[in-house]
């Protein structure tokens, strides 16, 4: 064998490569075809249709603890403090029984000394159509007509408001005071003597209002016949002069 050139011994390698690549085509050329009904009758197998409805699985709810109840706080409401105002009291305390008392006829009985006030608008025969009304004065009788008298008189010249009790009160305007009282048992005489002020009312009858007030509360003894009453060493009467 002749000697081959290196060069040449490449290409020849070559070559025989590409003989073996070709013969290997050929052979797979030749190989039987598929058969394609083979293939197509090949049964497919059928889809399965699900009948059952899958159902999502229930959801379980873990049950809460029950709300929670608040109970409400009362509200701290302040209580109101009373006011430290004083509360009036009246001049002279009693715990009146009111009795009708007409003009004439007043005698002393055993407990309280009496003391008089008006009834106004009644038709009685005091004022103008008015009725006296008398109260016990809180004053314990003594017996001693001088001594009961001062008392009563004092009780009833303390009363500086208009209206006690819902009895009306004339002499609500004036100041007066007792300066002294005496009693001649022998000829009933009593003489009072007063001082201080006596405001003339606008209206007259208000002087024959004083006028039964003062003298009843003087005549409610039996033993007292006469009375000589004097305001400020004057005959008092004659300031009520002028009255109906």
């Amino acid at each position: 064998m002749q000697k081959i050139y290196p060069r040449y011994r490449f290409l020849l390698i070559f070559m025989l490569i590409s003989i073996i690549l070709a013969g290997c085509a050929d052979r797979v050329e030749s190989s039987p075809a598929i058969n394609t009904a083979q293939a197509t009758a090949t049964e497919v197998p059928p889809t399965v249709t699900n009948t059952h409805t899958i159902q999502p699985p229930t959801a379980t709810f873990t049950q809460l603890p029950p709300t929670a109840t608040f109970t409400a706080v009362p509200t701290n409401t302040a209580t109101q403090v009373p006011s430290d105002t004083p509360t009036a009291l009246p001049t002279a305390t009693f715990t009146p029984t009111a009795q009708s008392q007409s003009q004439s006829g007043i005698h002393g009985s055993s407990g309280n000394v009496k003391i008089f006030f008006i009834l106004l608008d009644t038709g009685g025969p005091v004022g103008c159509g008015d009725s006296l009304i008398w109260v016990g004065s809180g004053a314990v009788q003594t017996g001693d007509i001088a001594e009961d008298v001062n008392a009563g008189l004092k009780q009833l010249f303390s009363y500086r408001n208009e209206w006690v009790g819902g009895m009306y009160n004339p002499l609500f305007r004036s100041r007066i005071k007792v300066a002294d009282v005496t009693f001649d048992p022998g000829s009933g005489l009593i003489t009072v003597n007063l001082s201080g002020s006596y405001v003339q009312p606008d209206d007259p009858c208000d002087n024959t209002r004083v006028r039964v007030q003062v003298w009843s509360t003087i005549r409610q003894y039996g033993g007292v016949t006469s009375t000589n009453i004097y305001l400020n060493k004057s005959p008092f009467g004659d300031k009520l002069s002028n009255g109906k």
